[in-house]
């Protein structure tokens, strides 16, 4: 199965996106610095669908490529080849669909970066996720990864594992 993982930005000016941003170390005025990630995949139709971690929403997944266009502008994509079949894959994302983001954690991370914890003490696991731990959950269960505490990954730390498998 061919997957996609997409880190991206949001459109438009978006306080907490460049907030995110300026706290990960990078400038919102690059363009290929990101806020958000994203998977796609290829649905029964034959289209690419994308799945992701929002604020508002918490996992989502079966998004038209239009629609996610509306929001995101994609600065990178890594493809990966699982072995799992799709059936498999459907199984966990639909199992995750729903489940909230989880705000505390963001502010864990913020104060991870501001060197205020060594480790986020505010997270919880994949019961609750934010956009890069959804990402996480699909590496952990199908490229066979061990990551230690999902909480304590920003978004670079995150993109860097992708671009390792």
């Amino acid at each position: 199965m061919i997957l996609r993982i997409h880190r991206c930005r949001s459109r438009g000016f978006r306080p907490l996106a460049w907030a995110i941003m300026i706290f990960q170390k990078m400038s919102p005025f690059n363009a290929f610095s990101y806020n958000h990630m994203a998977i796609s995949y290829v649905g029964q139709t034959g289209m690419w669908k994308y799945a992701d971690s929002t604020l508002n929403n918490g996992v989502v997944y079966g998004q038209q490529e239009l629609e996610f266009y509306r929001r995101y502008r994609v600065t990178h994509t890594t493809r990966l080849e699982l072995a799992a079949e799709d059936v498999g894959f459907k199984a966990w994302i639909e199992a995750n669909a729903g489940k909230k983001y989880d705000k505390w954690s963001i502010v864990g991370l913020i104060g991870k970066a501001l060197h205020i914890f060594k480790r986020n003490p505010m997270g919880s696991d994949f019961r609750r996720m934010i956009c890069n731990e959804l990402i996480l959950s699909m590496i952990s269960r199908f490229c066979n990864v061990q990551l230690g505490d999902s909480d304590d990954y920003d978004l670079i730390m995150t993109a860097e594992l992708v671009e390792s498998i």
